[in-house]
């Protein structure tokens, strides 16, 4: 360490007074040459001390606050803290810490012996392994036992600090009580339990009820069929009016069924994802809609179509919905839908464009809610885009619209890139 200035002053002044001494027979001028010398060596070495005693003052002001920083931080910090030596004896706790393990002063008791017996080996192994690597941080879980009270899990940090080169490291020990926490968890796994349990119930309950209600529907549809027949010539036009009614009826009913049957068993899929062609999918959609096509002389474009992964029944039922809607709802010139794909980060959208009646983007959400028409009386049960919302997001993707009235609608379907 280097020598302080004012130390140095007062070595040069004691020089000055043994070479005056070792001279015994100097003149008197030189006594009062070598006294004032002297005198303003001292002065130069009071003002230093002056100097450097304002610097310790303020470098213990400093440290002081600094000092009431840390205790006001360590007290009120809302975990327990624990400063221990290498060999885990308590130096410092807060009164966190203090409550945690029910003693109002811990200082100088081992750690160790609030830490359950059966992960004591785990702490002692930990705390070594820490003590013998300063810059390390380890974490341990530990079931912490009390002097008093209830013992608790806890998810325990631990750090070693070196305060100098020629002393063992400090232990830090943060402690975090984490029952509430753990029981949280466990009520949130019982919760899904029953949810689980009790959607496979629904599910079982929405197959018995739909093949119970479809039966006598589709029995409805066979026998108007066969009275429509067998009554032919035979009928008035207002009979032949109600019997056409309850074809009809009993056809939509059916195909009302089979779509919230679909619908209820959505998230009930067990089977392994697979990677899924939307271009096969397409192409199947546009062979099964193919009469309804020619019927309204539309015209489907398809842009390349990326493979993602997914159910292949349910994006054949998304993409058969979405061209349904774009007939449906097509406007006095021929139906043209283009569907086309881009590619955007880590996503694939999905664009179905056609030049319809479209609609007003106040009713952008409200479309994809079951049985919201936004035209009355118009074909279909009001289940469609609903359905189309409820695979995508089954697939964990997104769905959206955009349109202008009288201009045309465009959906758009993201899904997550697989590569």
């Amino acid at each position: 360490m280097a020598t302080p200035p004012a130390n140095n002053s007062i070595e040069r002044a004691r020089a000055h007074l043994d070479t005056y001494l070792s001279q015994s027979s100097a003149p008197p001028e030189d006594l009062i040459q070598v006294v004032s010398t002297l005198i303003e060596e001292l002065n130069v070495a009071m003002e230093e001390l002056e100097v450097q005693n304002e610097e310790l003052i303020q470098a213990r002001l400093t440290a002081d606050k600094e000092r009431v920083k840390y205790c006001s931080l360590f007290e009120s910090a809302p975990n327990g803290y624990v400063v221990t030596t290498d060999a885990g004896k308590i130096i410092e706790a807060n009164a966190v810490a203090c409550k945690m393990i029910a003693v109002q002063n811990p200082v100088g008791k081992p750690l160790a012996i609030y830490v359950e017996l059966n992960d004591r080996n785990r702490f002692y192994q930990i705390m070594n392994e820490v003590s013998e690597e300063t810059n390390q941080i380890m974490n341990l879980d530990v079931t912490i036992k009390p002097r008093a009270g209830r013992t608790f899990n806890a998810q325990v940090r631990v750090a070693a600090v070196k305060i100098a080169q020629s002393e063992p490291p400090l232990l830090r020990w943060l402690i975090h009580d984490v029952s509430e926490m753990l029981q949280q968890q466990r009520n949130l796994a019982e919760q899904t339990r029953r949810l689980t349990a009790t959607n496979t119930a629904l599910e079982q309950w929405a197959t018995a009820t739909a093949h119970d209600l479809r039966e006598p529907v589709r029995v409805m549809a066979i026998y108007s069929e066969m009275l429509e027949q067998s009554l032919a010539g035979k009928m008035s036009d207002e009979e032949k009016l109600h019997l056409n009614f309850i074809r009809k009826s009993s056809q939509k009913a059916l195909s009302l069924i089979q779509d919230l049957l679909m619908f209820s068993t959505i998230t009930g899929k067990r089977e392994q994802r697979s990677n899924v062609d939307l271009d096969d999918v397409l192409q199947h959609c546009i062979q099964a809609l193919e009469p309804a096509l020619k019927e309204g002389k539309s015209k489907v474009s398809c842009g390349k179509l990326p493979t993602v992964i997914g159910y292949e029944e349910q994006l054949h039922k998304l993409f058969e919905n979405l061209l349904h809607n774009a007939i449906k709802f097509h406007s006095e010139k021929p139906l043209i839908v283009q569907v086309s794909a881009k590619r955007k980060i880590d996503e694939w959208i999905i664009a179905v464009a056609d030049n319809g009646v479209g609609f007003d983007m106040e009713y952008s959400e409200r479309i994809f809610v079951m049985f919201e028409r936004l035209i009355k009386n118009a074909d279909g049960n009001g289940v469609g885009l609903a359905l189309c919302k409820a695979i995508v997001d089954f697939h964990n993707g997104r769905i959206w619209a955009e349109s202008k009235p009288g201009e045309g609608s465009t959906f758009y379907v993201a899904f997550q890139a697989t590569e």
